[in-house]
Parts: C-alpha cells; structure tokens; sequence
C-alpha cells in the first residue's frame, strides 16, 4: 500500500465513524486517556454490521490515542463451558 492509499484509507475511516458515531467521535478528540463503553454500547443484539462499526471505533479511538476498555453489566448470565 502506497503512503497515499494509506491517507486515503484512514480519511474514509475517520468520516465514516464521524458521520456514525458522532459521540464516540467527539470523545476520541477531547482530552481523555481512556473511553470506558458498555458491553452493548454496539451490537446489543449480535448484528453483523454493529461489529463491523465496533472494530471501525476501536481503530478511530488508536488514531488519537486512546485506549477503550469495555465492560459488562450482569444483565445476561456469563457464558460458561461447565
């Protein structure tokens, strides 16, 4: 990949989680270290192109430098293998 396709990609991915995801946006841009979201912040009930938007945010959040931890409410019983 050239210098200039790599540009090209990461502008297509800031605009489209800008266009998205305005919130998340706009917190990657402050001046925060960390993003906290809730397990369902994205995908909720399991859709495809919610993942996709979950992996898009995740890389947004690296281009400014943030780390994004999750966490999970108790709302579901854990998945257990026993």
């Amino acid at each position: 990949m050239t210098p200039q396709e790599r540009e090209e990609r990461i502008r297509k991915l800031k605009q489209f989680v800008e266009e998205r995801v305005p919130s998340f946006a706009s917190a990657c841009k402050s001046d925060v270290d960390v993003l906290l979201l809730d397990q369902d912040a994205f995908a909720a009930d399991y859709q495809e192109d919610e993942f996709i938007l979950l992996g898009k945010a995740t890389k947004y959040a690296g281009l400014f430098g943030r780390a994004q931890h999750n966490r999970r409410q108790q709302k579901h019983k854990p998945f257990s293998t026993n």
